[in-house]
């Protein structure tokens, strides 16, 4: 499995929507603590514990069991953000913000010929457009009439001599000296991910701490 394999998995609508619950939920759970520390006093059972305390689950379990679901949002909160998953390595034009690449692409022309070239991609919302295509031999084609596409999509472009191509996208990175690549890569982004996974690290820390508080009481 790839990291872009992982990526599309966790940053699907149902795994976003549980990641932001659960992280303002963590907030929540930080105030009350906040508020129990200045009040001078034992802070409130955490919510995760009154859920699972309704089944009867010891103690020991209930705080494995939040330990276990911490370190899985932690998981989730960085595999899901894909300016995380480009700094781990990944060159995946899927995973790419916006900005402008330079990537081999399957060109076919009216014979049927398929070349693999390198070429010129804005991609801008999920969508790319073919600006330019270059050729071994110094050669280029451009095409003023691409339309943005999707990935698994085809284009269907004009270059300037009237001839018709059939465009494919692959992941096959490559760079050309005519092709300035600009990603619009964004910091704060990435210290999203952080901060959301810091959170939750944060909920380890403080039930493995009760965990080991009520191992000492069992002594």
């Amino acid at each position: 499995m790839e990291l872009y394999d992982i990526y599309s998995f966790l940053s699907s609508p149902f795994f976003i929507f549980i990641l932001v619950v659960s992280f303002f939920a963590c907030m929540g759970i930080f105030v009350n603590y906040i508020f129990s520390f200045i009040k001078k006093c034992s802070p409130s059972e955490l919510p995760i514990d009154s859920f699972l305390h309704y089944y009867n689950l010891p103690f020991k379990s209930r705080k494995l069991i939040a330990i276990l679901i911490d370190l899985l949002l932690i998981c989730l909160a960085l595999f899901s953000n894909n300016h995380f998953i480009i700094k781990l390595g990944c060159e995946d034009i899927r995973v790419m913000p916006d900005g402008t690449y330079c990537y081999y692409v399957l060109a076919t022309n009216e014979k049927d010929k398929t070349y693999t070239l390198p070429a010129n991609i804005e991609k801008i919302d999920g969508n790319y457009c073919i600006r330019n295509i270059y050729f071994k031999n110094g050669g280029y084609l451009y095409f003023d009439d691409c339309d943005y596409f999707e990935y698994d999509e085809t284009a269907r472009v004009c270059d300037q001599s009237g001839n018709f191509w059939d465009i494919k996208l692959t992941n096959n990175k490559t760079t050309h000296y005519k092709v300035n690549e600009v990603t619009h890569f964004s910091t704060y982004k990435l210290l999203e991910g952080f901060v959301m996974a810091f959170c939750f690290l944060i909920m380890v820390i403080l039930n493995f701490i009760q965990l080991l508080k009520e191992e000492d009481k069992d002594y």
